[in-house]
């Protein structure tokens, strides 16, 4: 061959390596994308399951505790009520907070609907960021025992449309709160309610409307479960929340949950949402 077809012919090896070089790396990456992609599906599948397994082990739970005890050991907040070791070395920790003392923006009653957005109207006037108060699932009755004052005096003041009686109510419901424990006993008897009605001087008519949209047997309960890859972590690897109700299901609204699950909502807490309401989370996970 002479010496112009040999650098003729150069090139064309060059680019015929080049081509062939690109060919391997495009296939390599393929392969390495498809082993990514299954990494991730069979992680996915890990977590999916993981955290069914979860929601079942606190819907068990929940199902062998009353709601008045659920009610007493969240009146002053969050409170751990499961801690367990897990296969492996680590370690999950179950929390349970009350969440009924929250307005409802969607309630099950639709007769409730219009008292129910005046109120919702009332709280944004009073209250710069009203969305810890508010809650977009569960019963259209709030927990008056946990409910801040802000809450009962908008809903008050819905009912009655009377603004000074609703400060006083609010204000005579919150110092009869300040008895903690004592109040709970009281769950099955509205009479120390109605009491406070009358002493903020609401009608005796607008009194029996007011109360039914007040309870003091929440079944509305949030829980968060942290999960620690070794039990001498202090921080978890892994955190759920979750909205349950307790007893039993009346509304036709959470009829509609699979059966045997009374979680209204279940999935992963991610640490920016973790003091914003989680009803308002897309899914039931």
């Amino acid at each position: 061959m002479s010496r112009s077809r040999r650098a003729f012919a150069l090139p064309i090896v060059l680019a015929l390596t080049l081509a062939t070089s690109l060919a391997i790396s495009v296939m390599l990456q393929r392969q390495a994308a498809s082993r990514l992609t299954t990494v991730r599906e069979l992680e996915s599948y890990r977590l999916h399951h993981a955290s069914r397994g979860l929601r079942e082990l606190i819907d068990a739970w929940q199902k062998t505790v009353s709601p008045e005890a659920l009610a007493e050991v969240t009146l002053t907040g969050e409170a751990q009520v499961l801690e367990a070791d897990i296969e492996g070395g680590g370690r999950l920790v179950a929390y349970v907070s009350a969440v009924q003392g929250k307005l409802p923006t969607t309630p099950a009653r639709p007769e409730a609907a219009s008292t129910l957005r005046e109120a919702e109207r009332l709280l944004r006037l009073d209250v710069e960021d009203t969305r810890p108060l508010v809650r977009a699932v569960g019963p259209a009755e709030v927990d008056v025992l946990t409910a801040p004052q802000s809450v009962l005096r908008a809903l008050a003041e819905a009912v009655t449309e009377d603004t000074r009686a609703s400060d006083r109510f609010a204000r005579e419901v919150e110092r009869r709160r300040g008895k903690g424990s004592q109040l709970v006993e009281k769950v099955g008897e509205n009479g120390w309610l109605l009491e406070a009605m009358s002493r903020a001087e609401i009608e005796e008519p607008l009194q029996e409307s007011l109360e039914s949209f007040l309870t003091t047997e929440p079944e509305l309960f949030r829980t968060r479960v942290d999960l620690y890859a070794d039990k001498l972590d202090r921080e978890p690897t892994l955190r759920y929340e979750g909205l349950f109700m307790t007893g039993t299901l009346r509304d036709l609204e959470w009829q509609s949950l699979r059966e045997g699950q009374n979680f209204l909502y279940w999935g992963p807490l991610e640490p920016e949402l973790e003091d914003t309401d989680p009803s308002a989370r897309p899914g039931r996970g």
